[in-house]
């Protein structure tokens, strides 16, 4: 019975999704940075091959492995060959890691990116949704690790 209302909020919505992919691929096509450095596991590699950007990690897949002292000099490394400033941290794992790559190098700063696991309660009061949290935390990020 409601199938044309149905019909009519999945094609708002679609168009609604079809704006922020043209607001990511907008902000982000004017980056001067092309790495990004997360300081976890690897669950944004999508979005870098969909925009143009590389994704690094602290870690493999597996959102609880724990990096490595290898891995966390391969981190320093990188921030400094690739002249990164800002060290990307889950929302929804510790940023001990993160904090430690900006005390330890020339890295100035800590900033959220999320996998969706949950939402955060701020999230929820503000009344965001996926696409809200898209680019109120991730393509804000993003641009400026990016410098976008």
């Amino acid at each position: 019975d409601d199938a044309d209302g149905y019909a009519e909020n999945a094609e708002a919505y679609r168009s609604r999704l079809d704006d922020l992919h043209e607001e990511f691929e907008s902000s982000l096509s004017s980056a001067s940075k092309e790495t990004v450095l997360v300081a976890g596991h690897n669950a944004f590699a999508y979005l870098g091959e969909r925009y143009g950007f590389r994704v690094e990690t602290l870690t493999g897949v597996a959102p609880d492995e724990q990096p490595s002292p290898q891995d966390i000099q391969r981190a320093q490394n990188l921030i400094d060959s690739e002249g990164i400033d800002y060290v990307l941290s889950p929302v929804f794992e510790s940023d001990a890691a993160a904090q430690s790559l900006v005390e330890d190098t020339t890295a100035s700063e800590v900033l959220p990116i999320t996998a969706f696991a949950s939402f955060s309660q701020e999230w929820i009061d503000n009344d965001w949704g996926y696409i809200e949290v898209m680019r109120n935390v991730n393509l804000s990020s993003l641009k400026k690790a990016l410098e976008a």
